[in-house]
């Protein structure tokens, strides 16, 4: 279920850290407890960026490996047959 958007920009600023909290705890538990890389990349509602693990290094790494993952897949792929 899609909810609205919040009409009031304070109460949707608010909502948005207060969620981003949860989210990034969230992010952390299942990191430690599945013993994968986790990243989330986010745009604030006045579209400043934010990212979880805070170091950049981290993010940057888990960005290329996602990269580099669908450069391969998307390699892989069976190129469609032309027909003469």
């Amino acid at each position: 279920m899609v909810k609205p958007l919040i009409e009031s920009s304070n109460l949707r600023k608010s909502t948005y850290k207060r969620r981003m909290i949860g989210i990034k705890k969230k992010a952390m538990e299942l990191a430690t407890l599945c013993g994968i890389t986790v990243c989330i990349v986010s745009f604030g509602p006045d579209g400043e960026l934010e990212t979880w693990p805070e170091n950049s290094a981290s993010v940057r790494s888990a960005v290329d490996r996602y990269r580099d993952r669908c450069k391969l897949e998307t390699e892989a792929k069976p190129k469609p047959m032309k027909l003469p």
